[in-house]
């Protein structure tokens, strides 16, 4: 085996690929690894690194392998990268792209292979383990979505000391991870022992829960058993961490969520039927029994509630026309867990509205002025939906009808706070999120229009970049690797801090002493949390 062979994956022939939905990858040997390892040429200027994301450090693992540590050849990838077992598996790898040995001979060095191989060892050696903080600080984090950039973000924050939670619309983790790539790509038992992990250093998964409600016709999937309002995250957590695109959708304006918000106790002095009402006036579905988000059930002096914000339902003891007792309880087992001194019963939608007939009036009328080839379809769809509500019935998309329902409808940012602070990290890729979200969106839309779903009118569920501009400009920090050389708000401040990411030393004070040396010897300031 020559020095300068580059080394590729092999494969399974193609008569076993088909035979199942495996991957057919088939890795480097540690001779294979060691081989491409000697060909980094271990340059001054890294370009591989430069090209890198994540700004990987090739070069440092590189050298690591060929002094057969790997150990601390997976420490220094694991500094970097939260999740090397994804990205060497599916990366398409432009960190080689920017390889001088490319430059040289046409073939860079085997980056991504030797990627895999360090973590691939890393996990069967047990280095991989979970790494709770020793510290909590007691703050309380919402991360919205459990794709790549959720998790990650979930796993840093609970290392850092504080309580996380993730929400996710799917009934199973991982997002594009899970669902995106194939399994012949990325085994979903690679997902799953990382999702382990992060429950193990303490990141609660919150499954089959939308933020927001984006409920459409029958037919359309929806994972999700309950919903949570945006506004009731920034309420219970102290941080919020969302993409662009969530943070901008649609929901229930804020002096709307106060007005319908109903906060009982025990010893209050109110009837049942007028607590059912209320719930009825909220959204909530009476049920013979509790077992899902937005749900209420009456049985002599019990009523259970299931607020969609609240991990289990509540049961309310009535004395006559007097709250005796709310306890949480358990949906499997119907046991009582612990006593509530105040519940506070949210609405358990996103749209609601105290006049249906005025509403199906405004529906009737926009159907009677839809125009075009589609508007058959779209006015018979209306005409019927208000027909239902003129009658008493209630709509499962009712927010489908936002503009009617409300002149300004809200975003997240309506419920901040005075004072709050926005962050937004790496300006430019946020954009360019916005862009594609906005598209993917538009694409979807088009195809409700032709099925009569929606009209022109009522097509608008979220607002755009510049609208988040507008909001973020007040309180805003961006956060960019690299400052650009203009940004789209006015930048009042602008600090620059030299920094340097390095190694997880993991208790190996060798890595340790020869990092600070180095710095010291460059009259770097340094300074050790320990």
């Amino acid at each position: 085996m020559s020095e300068n062979q580059r080394i590729e994956f092999g494969h399974l022939p193609v008569e076993e690929r088909i035979k199942s939905f495996r991957d057919f990858t088939i890795p480097l040997n540690d001779d294979e690894v060691h081989a491409q390892s000697l060909r980094c040429l271990h340059c001054g200027t890294p370009f591989c690194s430069n090209n890198c994301p994540l700004h990987n450090r090739p070069v440092d693992w590189n050298r690591l392998v060929r002094e057969g540590d790997w150990e601390r050849a997976w420490a220094c990838l694991s500094a970097t990268n939260s999740f090397p077992e994804f990205t060497s598996r599916v990366c398409p790898a432009i960190c080689e792209a920017g390889c001088t040995r490319y430059l040289l001979d046409d073939a860079a060095v085997g980056i991504r292979s030797i990627e895999r191989a360090v973590i691939d060892r890393a996990w069967r050696e047990g280095w991989v383990r979970p790494e709770p903080a020793a510290v909590r600080t007691g703050r309380r984090v919402a991360v919205v979505g459990s794709g790549p950039a959720g998790l990650a973000c979930a796993q840093q924050l609970a290392r850092a000391g504080h309580d996380v939670t993730v929400y996710e619309k799917s009934e199973r983790p991982g997002g594009l991870l899970r669902f995106g790539i194939p399994g012949f790509k990325l085994k979903k038992d690679v997902v799953e022992r990382r999702i382990s992990q992060l429950e193990a250093e303490g990141v609660r998964f919150e499954l089959s829960v939308v933020v927001g409600d984006r409920k459409f016709e029958a037919g359309v999937h929806n994972a999700a058993k309950r919903s949570v309002k945006a506004a009731d995250l920034l309420g219970e957590y102290d941080a919020v961490v969302c993409c662009p695109d969530a943070a901008l959708q649609y929901t229930l304006p804020p002096e709307e969520l106060r007005r319908r918000a109903v906060t009982l106790r025990p010893g209050m002095q109110i009837a049942m039927e007028a607590v059912e009402q209320s719930l009825l006036a909220c959204g909530y579905e009476r049920a013979v029994q509790v077992d899902g988000s937005g749900q209420f059930s009456h049985r002599g002096g019990i009523l259970d509630i299931f607020p969609p914000e609240a991990a289990q339902p509540a049961r309310l003891e009535f004395w006559g026309a007097e709250i005796d007792t709310i306890t949480f309880f358990d949906v499997e087992t119907q046991r009582r867990t612990d006593a509530a001194e105040e519940l506070v019963i949210a609405p358990a939608v996103e749209a609601l509205t105290d006049d249906p007939a005025a509403l199906a009036e405004k529906i009737r009328a926009l159907a009677g002025s839809l125009r075009g080839k589609t508007s058959a379809k779209a006015k018979e769809l209306l005409l019927a939906q208000a027909e239902k509500l003129a009658s008493g019935l209630r709509l499962a998309c009712l927010d489908k009808f936002f503009p009617l329902l409300y002149e300004t409808p809200a975003t997240l940012f309506d419920y901040a706070r005075d004072g709050n602070l926005v962050f937004l990290s790496e300006s430019a890729k946020c954009r360019e999120r916005m862009r594609a979200s906005q598209w993917q969106w538009g694409e979807e839309v088009k195809d409700y229009l032709e099925e009569g779903v929606l009209c022109r009118s009522l097509s608008k569920y979220q607002e755009d970049w510049p609208y988040l501009l507008s909001r973020f400009e007040p309180a805003g920090i961006y956060l960019d690797v690299f400052a650009r050389g203009g940004y789209e708000t006015p930048v009042r401040t602008q600090i620059a801090v030299t920094a340097r990411q390095l190694s997880v030393w993991g208790g190996g004070t060798q890595l340790l002493c020869e990092d600070l040396t180095a710095m010291l010897h460059n009259k770097w300031a340094c300074v050790v949390l320990a």
